[in-house]
């Protein structure tokens, strides 16, 4: 769910495993990079506020906003 705290799943999660998810500032600087699995997504370590996130993999690539709130 949008907004989270200090972890998330995305819809059909399963689907995308071994894509590539990545967290940007609102400035476009890169935070954090993943390699989605079956677990949850966790953003614990970043702090609060709203961030772009691309997923993309070999055919697809989708871009969504985040908002972190601690």
């Amino acid at each position: 769910p949008n907004p989270t705290a200090s972890a998330f799943y995305l819809n059909d999660q399963h689907e995308w495993r071994g894509s590539s998810l990545t967290f940007y500032t609102n400035t476009g600087e890169i935070l954090q990079a993943v390699v989605i699995s079956d677990d949850p997504i966790d953003v614990s370590s970043l702090p609060s506020g709203s961030y772009f996130l691309i997923l993309s993999n070999q055919a697809i690539r989708k871009t969504a906003k985040l908002l972190i709130t601690k």
